[in-house]
């Protein structure tokens, strides 16, 4: 279990919320509730990327919500049992994610992104292989507020990088749906 942290923004971290919409797919919002100055009431959050899993396995990842286009997709890799293969549209490039189940050891997902690997340690760190940085970090919800739609956790990316925030999002989905198909 792991241990879990106040809502405590620091200043360069980006909170983002993960939520399930009841179907098994995944949409991403920022966290941080903004206050209009007018209306002092709270501005309704954007959804930033959604996740679609289909029932064959395989992921799509839209830029905004769930019509929004589409940056990436990802397939189980058939000639890599226990991989995913995340295709990226823009740029076009493959990057090849492994998760390492060992009884025993906590889980990995495993990939190189621009020459720099990284992994999640379970669901809950992305970390930069080489130094042990902590890139990003996933705090599951505990609670579900109703059956449609739930927030399955809070996503903290450490750098507020456009670049860094999508791959954090994008792998946290990847490695959120495949535990769920191996619990499943």
């Amino acid at each position: 279990m792991i241990a879990r942290v106040p809502y405590n923004p620091i200043k360069n971290d980006l909170y983002l919320n993960i939520i399930c919409d009841g179907n098994g797919n995944q949409y991403c919002q920022n966290a941080e509730n903004e206050v209009c100055p007018y209306l002092m009431k709270l501005i309704p959050q954007e959804m930033l990327y959604y996740c679609h899993v289909a029932p064959n396995a395989k992921i799509t990842i839209h830029r905004g919500h769930k019509d929004g286009p589409t940056i990436a997709t990802a397939v189980p890799c058939f000639l890599n049992n226990g991989a995913t293969d995340l295709h990226f549209k823009e740029p076009h490039s493959t990057v090849h994610l492994k998760h390492v189940y060992k009884k025993g050891f906590p889980t990995k997902t495993q990939f190189t992104i621009n020459g720099v690997k990284y992994h999640w340690e379970e669901e809950n760190e992305l970390l930069q292989t080489k130094t042990g940085t902590v890139a990003a970090q996933f705090y599951r919800s505990e609670h579900l507020d109703d059956e449609s739609e739930h927030l399955l956790g809070k996503l903290i990316v450490k750098e507020r990088t456009q670049h860094l925030m999508e791959i954090a999002v994008i792998t946290a989905f990847i490695a959120q749906a495949r535990c769920a198909e191996r619990h499943a």
